[in-house]
């Protein structure tokens, strides 16, 4: 299934990090439906494959809301790991042998580029 082309409209990924972080999608996270995954192909995508110099202020705001709830909703770990996963899994990157989860530092290695020390973020 193709869920193209990339979301890079502001308003959309707002509204799809709002619903995130409110956890309006919770549910939806837990049954694997479509809603969720949609946003999380948008998401995962603009996030890590979207690379428009004109657009990192909203990639690195957006990244930076969904860490800031992961940190603070420990139920949200389980989604922001589902979000890191689908990168790897839709990048072309080569992926882990089948059956082995995905390690800790694959994961910071993935997210290292977009938490950067802040003195102010600015949720929605």
């Amino acid at each position: 299934m193709k869920l193209g082309p990339l979301q890079d409209n502001e308003g959309i990924l707002e509204a799809y990090v709002k619903a995130w972080v409110s956890g309006a999608l919770d549910r939806a996270a837990t049954r694997g439906s479509m809603a969720f995954t949609l946003v999380l192909h948008h998401l995962s995508s603009f996030i890590f494959l979207f690379h428009a110099n004109d657009k990192i202020t909203l990639r690195n705001k957006l990244a930076k809301s969904l860490l800031r709830d992961c940190s603070k909703k420990q139920r949200h770990e389980g989604i922001m790991l589902e979000l890191v996963r689908y990168y790897k899994l839709s990048s072309r990157l080569p992926e882990k042998p089948e059956g082995l989860p995905l390690q800790a530092s694959d994961i910071e290695k993935s997210l290292k580029s977009l938490w950067k020390p802040v003195t102010e973020i600015h949720l929605f």
